[in-house]
């Protein structure tokens, strides 16, 4: 799964929402959520879903953006500049 993390982390901001915080939700480790967050760990649909749980990410569109859309868009962006 093509990962973007960028608009995944915009989404965190958006919903002030920290990696632990998100990790908690989404009943893993710190250390696996940054993993992933940081592309190191891919992405199970499992985990896609329990990110859009925690995250109340319902909008089609929206998870396509995060989850299977191109992620080299905005990977160099910091997320504040993207909102």
């Amino acid at each position: 799964m093509a990962l973007n993390t960028t608009e995944l982390k915009v989404e965190m901001l958006r919903k002030d929402i920290t990696q632990q915080e998100l990790a908690n939700r989404c009943d893993v480790s710190l250390t696996t959520m940054n993993e992933i967050l940081k592309e190191r760990r891919k992405c199970s649909l499992g985990m896609a879903e329990k990110i859009c749980d925690a995250l109340d990410i319902s909008d089609g569109k929206r998870v396509v953006e995060i989850f299977f859309a191109n992620s080299s868009r905005n990977r160099d962006k910091n997320p504040q500049e993207i909102m």
